[in-house]
């Protein structure tokens, strides 16, 4: 688990979740997406327009958490 003020580098295809929290209190997320990713999950990421999606990132639609309501299908960049 992380601690406070730690700091870990994960990539697009490195599986992780947040747990609940034992004790109410805020916590705060943030993502820096750099170069070489391998999926653009459109409901769960704002598109910069002043930078395209390279061509070999798949955008994939839907939702990315499995649940009852998931519906994710991977749909190549070119097709949308």
């Amino acid at each position: 688990l992380l601690q406070a003020n730690e700091l870990v580098w994960l990539t697009d295809r490195t599986p992780h979740e947040a747990l609940p929290q034992e004790q109410p209190g805020h916590r705060q997320f943030f993502r820096l997406v750099t170069s070489k990713i391998s999926l653009w999950f459109e409901e769960h990421s704002t598109p910069n327009p002043k930078v395209p999606l390279p061509d070999y990132v798949q955008r994939i639609q839907g939702r990315k958490f499995l649940d009852q309501d998931s519906n994710c299908s991977l749909n190549p960049k070119e097709g949308t």
